[in-house]
C-alpha cells in the first residue's frame, strides 16, 4: 500500500514537472514572439525614419501644395495661393516663376463690369499651370491677343464632373460668350472610382462621382495599399516591388488600367463604363449651358484611344473639338523643341505659347467671338 502511494506521488510529481516544463517553454515561446514583434516594429520604424530622412524632398512642397479640402469638389485651390521660386524645363534648364491665384482659385479673373465679351477657361493641372508664371499661361496669352475678358481656373487631378461643377458655379456670375474646356487622357480614370483603383496614375482622394443612375455620390477610390502609404512612407517604395514579385511568382504580367485602355479600348468594361459616365456628364453640361454660349473642348495630350474618344464625346454633346493645340505641341517636341516642364507632361513657357496660338487660330477661324 505504501508502495502504491509512493508511485502515485511520483506520478503526480512527474505531471507537475511536465506542466512546469510546458509552462516554461510556453512563456519562453511567447516571450520570443514578443521580442520578434518588437524587433520587427523597431526595424520598420528605423527604416521609415531613414526613408523619410533620405527622401524628404518627396514631401508635398511649394508649388505643389496648392490643394485644400472642399465640401463640394473634393479639393480646391487654397484661397490667395502665391509662390515665387525656381522651376525647371524638361531639358534641366532653370527659370524663375511667380504664380498667384485669387480667393476663388482663379489664375486669371477678368473684369465682370466690362462690355467686352468674356471667355471662361476650366481644366485640370494643365490649366492650373503651376509650371509657368501667370502672364505665361495660355489663357493669359489669349487675353492679350483677343479683345475679351478671360477667366481661368482649375486644379490638378480634377475630373470632368468637378470641372462641370465649377462651370455651374461660375457661368451665371461671369456670363461668358465662350467656354474653353481643357481635358486630358487621364480624365476617364478620374471619372470612375473602380477604374482609378486599377490605374498607375491616381489622385487617391475622396471626391464626387457621377453615378450610372444620374446621381452624384462621394466615393473613396483609395485601395488598402494607398491608405497604408499615407502613414507608412516606406510602403511607397516597397509596394511596387512587392507587386512585381507577386506577378513574377504567378508568372503574369503586371498590367495597369492604362495598359488595358491602350490595348483593349472600349472592349475593356471598366473603361467603357468610365466613357459612358463621361458622356453623361457632357450631355448634362450641354443641356444646362445656354445656347448663347459656345463651348470648345481641347485635349492636353494625344494618347489613344482617349483622344478619339474625347473628340467623339464632345461632338456628340454639341461642342466644338480642337485638335490643333495638342498637335502643335507634339510636332514641336518631335522637332527637338523643349515644350514641357521637368515632369515631361505639363507645358513650359513655349508649350503654353503654342497652345495659345492654336486656340487663337481656332477661335478666329470659327468666328467664336462674334458680337
Amino acid at each position: 500500500m505504501a508502495f502504491g502511494k509512493s508511485a502515485a506521488f511520483a506520478k503526480l510529481q512527474g505531471n507537475a514537472s511536465a506542466v512546469s516544463t510546458l509552462k516554461y517553454y510556453s512563456m519562453h515561446h511567447f516571450t520570443s514572439i514578443l521580442l520578434f514583434l518588437a524587433t520587427l516594429v523597431c526595424t520598420i520604424a528605423l527604416l521609415e525614419l531613414g526613408y523619410r530622412a533620405l527622401h524628404g524632398w518627396r514631401a508635398v512642397c511649394p508649388p505643389y501644395d496648392t490643394a485644400q479640402r472642399d465640401a463640394t469638389l473634393g479639393w480646391a485651390m487654397k484661397p490667395g495661393y502665391a509662390w515665387e521660386g525656381p522651376m525647371w524645363d524638361a531639358d534641366g534648364s532653370e527659370r524663375r516663376i511667380h504664380i498667384r491665384y485669387d480667393a476663388h482659385g482663379f489664375k486669371m479673373f477678368g473684369d465682370t463690369t466690362s462690355s467686352r465679351p468674356r471667355i471662361l477657361v476650366v481644366g485640370d493641372s494643365y490649366t492650373a499651370s503651376i509650371e509657368v508664371s501667370n502672364e505665361d499661361a495660355y489663357f493669359h496669352l489669349l487675353a492679350d491677343s483677343l479683345d475679351a475678358e478671360v477667366f481661368a481656373l482649375g486644379h490638378a487631378g480634377y475630373g470632368t464632373l468637378q470641372e462641370w461643377l465649377l462651370l455651374q458655379r461660375w457661368i451665371p456670375r461671369i456670363r461668358p460668350r465662350l467656354i474653353i474646356w481643357q481635358v486630358c487622357s487621364n480624365d476617364f480614370i478620374d471619372n470612375y472610382a473602380p477604374l482609378e483603383r486599377l490605374a498607375a496614375y491616381k489622385v487617391s482622394q475622396p471626391r464626387p462621382y457621377f453615378q450610372a443612375d444620374g446621381t452624384i455620390e462621394w466615393e473613396d477610390p483609395r485601395t488598402f495599399s494607398e491608405r497604408v502609404k499615407e502613414w507608412l512612407h516606406l510602403w511607397k517604395w516597397a509596394a511596387p516591388r512587392c507587386q512585381q514579385l507577386f506577378c513574377r511568382l504567378r508568372e503574369q504580367a503586371c498590367r495597369t488600367a492604362e495598359w488595358h485602355i491602350a490595348h483593349e479600348g472600349m472592349d475593356w468594361p471598366p473603361f467603357a463604363e468610365a466613357v459612358a459616365r463621361t458622356q453623361a456628364i457632357l450631355d448634362m453640361a450641354a443641356q444646362a449651358t445656354p445656347d448663347t454660349i459656345e463651348v470648345v473642348v481641347f485635349s492636353a495630350d494625344r494618347y489613344q484611344p482617349q483622344l478619339d474618344t474625347w473628340r467623339r464625346l464632345a461632338t456628340r454633346a454639341g461642342f466644338l473639338f480642337a485638335d490643333e493645340p495638342a498637335i502643335a505641341v507634339e510636332k514641336a517636341q518631335k522637332a527637338g523643341c523643349v515644350v514641357h516642364a521637368i515632369d515631361h507632361y505639363h507645358w513650359n513657357v513655349e508649350g503654353h505659347r503654342l497652345i495659345a496660338n492654336e486656340l487663337l487660330r481656332f477661335v478666329s477661324e470659327n468666328n467664336l467671338m462674334k458680337h
